[in-house]
């Protein structure tokens, strides 16, 4: 069988065991195949199997350049630096110029500690910190939410409903090494895994761990990009069981859509 029936054939199973795309509510027909987080998270866009979902045209396709300034941030701080590094920061750095130049600005750090470390300033407009502003926070949370709905799908094999939420907090490596983080509740979830395909894996690149109440109504994903940053979200089938406050923001179905 040739290599394009047997992702053809693919696509079509993982179609057949969820028709309908699972990003928004289920209320439209899933024709495509969402790889999250995508591709160009990895070195030189080199993915295993695996966190692949059906999804509808827009919510697939929309949003896609903004995942080129989540990958950037990705590879701020690396210490695995595999062949492919210093040409996909160039690429990446070289579209948001060209797509997003305002956002160069706002990155540029400023007092205060919602910064990422760096370490290959070179590329990296010339610091070793990032600014993470509203721009960059709005993007990051975008992200996480999707995260969250596909990862809460993974786990539980069932759609967010409209009238579930996520609620989404970003955590930069700079709160990560000031100890800012919360160990108890991630201590609960499962072992950290990462995306495996035979013996090839990228574990630092990406992990992520869930964990359930028992009902499966609220679930839990924590995730960390190489030593950049790390995203913890919150799963609501239910809108009603929500958290209170803290430094997250909520996302619904239609918002998530209209986010993209």
């Amino acid at each position: 069988m040739s290599k394009a029936s047997l992702k053809r054939d693919y696509k079509q199973e993982i179609l057949l065991a969820c028709p309908f795309c699972i990003y928004c509510g289920g209320n439209r027909r899933a024709t495509t195949i969402d790889h999250f987080p995508p591709k160009i998270i990895f070195d030189n866009k080199h993915r295993p199997k695996g966190l692949e979902y059906a999804s509808c045209y827009k919510c697939n396709n929309a949003g896609k350049d903004r995942e080129q300034i989540t990958a950037l941030l990705a590879r701020s701080l690396d210490d695995l630096r595999g062949p492919f590094f210093e040409k996909d920061v160039r690429d990446l750095v070289r579209a948001i110029h060209n797509n997003y130049p305002h956002l160069i600005d706002e990155l540029l750090p400023k007092k205060g500690k919602n910064i990422i470390l760096v370490d290959n300033p070179r590329y990296i407009t010339g610091y070793h910190a990032l600014n993470i502003g509203p721009m960059m926070r709005s993007i990051l949370y975008c992200f996480g939410a999707k995260l969250g709905f596909s990862l809460h799908y993974q786990l539980t094999k069932k759609i967010m409903p409209n009238e579930g939420l996520v609620a989404v907090r970003v955590i930069t490596n700079h709160e990560l090494f000031e100890g800012e983080i919360p160990y108890d509740l991630i201590g609960q979830l499962h072992i950290p895994r990462t995306l495996q395909q035979g013996q090839f894996n990228v574990d630092g690149q990406f992990n992520y761990s869930s964990g359930s109440n028992v009902t499966g109504s609220i679930t839990v994903h924590y995730t960390s990009f190489r030593k950049s940053f790390a995203i913890l979200v919150f799963c609501f089938v239910d809108a009603n069981d929500s958290l209170g406050s803290g430094p997250i923001e909520i996302f619904t179905n239609q918002m998530i859509g209209d986010s993209l």
